[in-house]
Formats: C-alpha cells, structure tokens, sequence
C-alpha cells in the first residue's frame, strides 16, 4: 500500500538504508544488487525516475521485499513502484525522516 504525505511521517530510521547516491559509489551493478541483498529501505531522494539503471532499483527492491520511500519536490515517472513518497525538499524531509 503506497503512503502518500507531503511532509514525512516522525518515523525511527531503518537500520540500514542505502540511498541511490550511495550506491553510485559501487563499481558495477553486481555490487549494487548485493548491498539490495543487505538492505531493509531503499530511499530515493530528488530523481526523475526515468534514468536507468537507477530507476530500476526500486522494481528490485520491490521484488526484494524491501521498503521503498521516494523525496521530492514532484513524483517521478516511476511513483507508482514506491510504497511512501514524500512530497517535500531533501532539505525539510530528510531531518525528519532520518535522526
């Protein structure tokens, strides 16, 4: 069921959450598809959604079991794959959202 809020929800970070920036500091997609193997959240901050490979995480991440959460100022063309988006800058959300 996909949460829809435009400011996020006072919620305790995951444990474990790797961001598609963090994972563009991985050599090749095989290391990135590991460290989905490791995560619980995938969180996706201000992307179009229509840039692959990356735009493609959240389908793995999805077929993974893994939480999705997109933020952003607008949706990406790929909104209907995150189970919460946040309608908000990186700036106001990501405080919230991770302590």
């Amino acid at each position: 069921m996909r949460a829809h809020t435009s400011l996020p929800a006072t919620t305790a970070a995951p444990s474990y959450a790797p961001t598609l920036s963090g994972l563009a500091r991985f050599p090749s997609l095989d290391a990135i598809y590991h460290e989905l193997d490791q995560a619980t959240t995938l969180l996706v901050v201000g992307t179009s959604g229509s840039v692959y490979p990356a735009a493609g995480f959240v389908h793995i991440a999805n077929q993974r079991g893994i939480r999705t959460v997109y933020i952003g100022p607008e949706e990406p063309a790929n909104a209907a794959a995150f189970d919460e988006i946040i309608l908000s800058t990186a700036t106001e959300a990501l405080p919230a959202l991770i302590p």
